[in-house]
């Protein structure tokens, strides 16, 4: 996809006054609500008397999330309003890199642990919001489709790659 399309997208849903306020309450709202399932996936964990899966719950998302960061910072690619014409939608930050989405990235990974151990109350709503925000991180003008998909991948693999070795 080339920048014209992003000038675009991003022209189309600044136009419309209810498509913007949408976004952006989605963009909230599933962030909320994904930081919701993963508390109730700690105590589920915790309450179950489990300890090594509580401890993967926490250890194996932030590992994950810092990878992300981690490599946002060596990738140095710039956000798609420091590279068009582009007016996000969401807040600014002055040295905010866009690959990976990080909030793609941990909606993943939480997601994907959670069904790593069988949870699928509330892995699979955790997914089924992480792919509803990828989705609304591009419409907001934050990132370009490439940096979701790629925090989607990573969040994936992070998720499943301790499951999978032990």
């Amino acid at each position: 996809m080339g920048i014209d399309f992003y000038v675009q997208l991003n022209r189309r849903i600044r136009a419309d006054r209810t498509k913007r306020r949408l976004v952006l309450l989605l963009n909230e709202l599933l962030t909320y609500l994904i930081v919701l399932l993963y508390a109730v996936g700690l105590i589920m964990a915790f309450a179950g008397g489990n300890l090594r899966v509580t401890l993967m719950l926490v250890l194996v998302p932030l590992t994950t999330f810092v990878v992300a960061r981690l490599l946002r910072m060596m990738l140095k690619v710039p956000r798609p309003y420091r590279a068009a014409p582009i007016k996000p939608l969401v807040r600014k930050k002055k040295r905010s890199y866009s690959l990976p989405s990080c909030h793609v990235t941990s909606a993943f990974v939480i997601g994907t642990c959670m069904m790593a151990i069988s949870m699928t109350f509330p892995g699979i709503p955790v997914l089924i919001a992480a792919c509803a925000l990828a989705f609304l991180r591009v419409l907001s003008g934050a990132h370009y489709i490439r940096d979701a998909a790629v925090g989607a991948c990573i969040g994936i693999l992070g998720g499943l790659v301790p499951f999978v070795i032990m």
